[in-house]
């Protein structure tokens, strides 16, 4: 298992996102967040990110990547709002394909 730094996004002391930092590198990619249903569109995932970038950073992380899957508009607006570009489309078999980014910090 991968050790994750997992961090919470309050607003007003209400838990509105939960996000992680991988320490290495996997196939779902450095970097995990969650903004609550209620709380969607907004503005608090590209908010997440951009501070998921900042403490990436503070661990001295150069570049993060970054995947969702191709049917999630709004994942690919946050990722690519935070600087993101893409790397390349990965096939799954039987299951929904998963685009790849990165962010250099």
């Amino acid at each position: 298992m991968v050790k994750t730094i997992r961090f919470g996004l309050y607003i007003n002391e209400l838990l509105v996102g939960k996000a992680g930092i991988r320490m290495k590198t996997t196939t779902a990619g450095d970097v995990v967040y969650k903004i609550k249903e209620s709380e969607r569109n907004k503005g608090y995932g590209k908010l997440i990110l951009k501070l998921i970038k900042k403490e990436a950073k503070k661990l001295g992380k150069v570049k993060l990547i970054l995947v969702c899957r191709k049917s999630n508009i709004a994942s690919k607006k946050i990722i690519e709002a935070n600087g993101g570009k893409f790397l390349k489309e990965f096939e799954i078999k039987h299951r929904e394909n998963r685009l790849y980014y990165e962010i250099e910090l």
